[in-house]
């Protein structure tokens, strides 16, 4: 009788303990976190010197400020670092439109009055380069943003003012986001880039 106590709470702790581990991973599907920090063999500044001709580029042919669209990508990615940005090189947080591929990950949004985690299927790019040209594309269709965004945004005078024409275009659900790319920008002395 004893033994099979002793069994039975052996039993029920091993499965205590499979549910504590466990648990988890079941809640948030085993799926892995768009933002997660990869290692990476470049710096910052390197991230930046990379993109920063294409992003010359596209501020050219978009009228889009070269500052701006190198600070979205920076902070959106972590200065390409983030899971999302170094392996599916998705440098802002795209998300696949019905009918288009993509890889299925967590993330934070910012709802209500509280950061929640939620799922999206997000674009993956084979360049950093096509990520940018598609995101820019995207923006100019309305996909991105809404329809007036683009014009704002290519006839924003100032990179503060675009900062705060993507906040108010809903971009991004985190409520500092303004604030937080300019001071990326502000940082990194972008508007260097800027013609």
């Amino acid at each position: 009788m004893r033994s099979k106590l002793k069994r039975g709470s052996f039993l029920f702790l091993v499965g205590l303990v499979s549910l504590v581990i466990l648990l988890p991973l079941w809640t948030s599907g085993g799926l892995a976190n768009a933002r997660q920090s990869q290692k990476v063999a470049y710096s910052q500044k390197e991230f930046i010197q990379t993109i920063a001709p294409t992003a010359q580029k596209l501020s050219e042919t978009y009228g889009v400020k070269a500052s701006v669209i190198i600070g979205q990508a920076a902070l959106e990615s972590n200065y390409g670092t983030s899971l999302l940005g170094s392996k599916y090189h998705n440098l802002f947080s795209i998300e696949a439109d019905e009918g288009e591929s993509g890889i299925l990950l967590q993330n934070k949004e910012f709802r209500d009055t509280s950061w929640q985690t939620v799922e999206k299927t997000y674009l993956v790019y084979k360049s950093w380069d096509d990520s940018m040209y598609d995101y820019l594309a995207r923006l100019r269709q309305g996909k991105v943003g809404g329809k007036g965004l683009y014009k704002a945004l290519a006839t924003s005078a100032s990179y503060r003012t675009a900062a705060k024409t993507l906040q108010a275009g809903g971009l991004s659900s985190d409520p500092e986001y303004a604030n937080e790319l300019i001071a990326v920008i502000d940082g990194n002395s972008l508007t260097d880039y800027d013609k």
